[in-house]
């Protein structure tokens, strides 16, 4: 495989604050309890290790929510992990974006999978969370994406917070994505997809 590495001062998309921590600006020294790298590994894990967690009731509320979903069995294994000392997690979070929205939705899970996998040893255990902040954003910022130069957009009005919002309207949306996909396999499989999370969910959130 070949990548190219690209410096972030060259990422047009990156505030000068985001480009400020990535490099470890010392004026962000006193906002920062940790250093951006890998090395900081062992203290972040001791400092955590003090703090006292409530893992049961963790669990518990995880289960419930996960409780009608089809990975429901995949997820009792992993939070038979979380119920463990030894155990910690990374976590990133994003708004519910419409089919996933940008490619950053899906960077952002990755990245939290790698450095999870990364972290992982004999002594400990790290699984990747993802959060769905479906709860504090307005329509307009997650009710389209842009696929093949086509921008996709759930025309409806909001019903309060965004992840509770019904799904009126999306099978429009789902219709049009399904005509630009075309036929192939991979485009099959992927529409299979969204009708399952659309006819199993009651809410966007979902």
């Amino acid at each position: 495989m070949q990548y190219k590495s690209i410096s972030y001062e060259k990422i047009s998309q990156f505030s000068d604050r985001d480009k400020a921590y990535q490099n470890g600006d010392e004026r962000l020294s006193e906002f920062i309890e940790y250093s951006f790298d890998s090395s900081e590994l062992d203290r972040i894990v001791s400092n955590r290790k003090k703090h006292q967690i409530d893992r049961n009731v963790l669990v518990k509320e995880i289960l419930n929510q996960y409780s009608e979903t089809p990975y429901e069995n995949q997820i009792i294994e992993l939070c038979e992990q979380l119920e463990k000392d030894n155990c910690f997690t990374v976590t990133t979070a994003h708004q519910p974006s419409l089919m996933m929205g940008p490619l950053y939705y899906v960077y952002k899970i990755c990245s939290a999978i790698n450095v999870a996998k990364k972290w992982t040893s004999d002594k400990q255990t790290v699984l990747p969370i993802f959060i769905l902040g479906a709860e504090d954003h307005d329509l307009e910022e997650v009710n389209h994406f842009h696929l093949f130069n086509n921008k996709i957009e759930w025309q409806r009005e909001k019903e309060g917070s965004t992840g509770r919002m019904s799904l009126d309207g999306l099978d429009d949306v789902i219709e049009v994505t399904n005509g630009i996909l075309g036929e192939s396999t991979w485009a099959e499989d992927l529409k299979d997809k969204m009708a399952f999370a659309k006819n199993n969910s009651n809410s966007y959130g979902e």
